[in-house]
């Protein structure tokens, strides 16, 4: 199985455990990387089960089969400090002057598209796919990031940052693409299975 870091954080280890008692004679191997590098992987017979997220067609999949795991709703984050943070109830306009930090692909696509519908062009200052250093960047008040709900519950343990809800910042869909003959693989079944459940339990 291959999937993109955030899922690493949160639903790569509910499923797997969850497989390991359900299906203790299944044996996973697992490898971080984000798409399309994972669809490919998928394609290529390189592995079994890739997770992607954002817009399907993105990765192009008509030869693969598709089993939507949930809608990861976007979160803010912003400094403690920052004079929105007190705010419960926010727009993305809200944040129109705001420098922002975001990941150099899909994310940074996604943000992009959301501020347009707001009506406004995000100034993009920092670019990363780290997590570690978005949450660095945003407790130093160098910007504010539009990030996926699932990375909350990381987010939430870092010193200087606080969350919020954000109306505008638009749903991620999070999928998980396997090739049409290994659906009738019990072990890849099975492997789905648990995602499915460890999705259902997340959000």
């Amino acid at each position: 199985m291959v999937a993109f870091p955030t899922a690493s954080a949160v639903l790569v280890p509910a499923a797997l455990t969850q497989l390991r008692e359900l299906a203790p004679r299944v044996a996973v191997r697992y490898v971080e990387a984000e798409p399309p590098e994972s669809v490919e992987a998928v394609r290529e017979g390189r592995c079994d089960i890739a997770l992607s997220y954002g817009a399907v067609e993105d990765d192009g999949i008509g030869d693969l089969r598709c089993r939507q795991l949930l809608l990861d709703p976007c979160v803010l984050a912003l400094a403690d400090d920052h004079p929105l943070a007190g705010r419960r109830r926010l727009h993305l306009r809200d944040l129109a002057d705001a420098r922002w930090i975001v990941g150099r692909h899909r994310l940074g696509r996604h943000l992009t598209a959301a501020a347009a519908q707001a009506g406004f062009t995000p100034l993009i200052t920092i670019q990363t796919d780290d997590y570690v250093a978005t949450f660095a960047f945003v407790a130093a008040g160098l910007g504010v990031a539009l990030l996926p709900g699932l990375i909350s519950t990381v987010a939430a343990r870092h010193p200087g940052i606080t969350l919020r809800s954000v109306s505008g910042g638009g749903r991620l869909p999070v999928f998980a693409l396997t090739r049409p003959d290994l659906l009738r693989v019990p072990a890849v079944a099975a492997t789905l299975d648990a995602l499915q459940d460890a999705a259902a339990s997340t959000l």
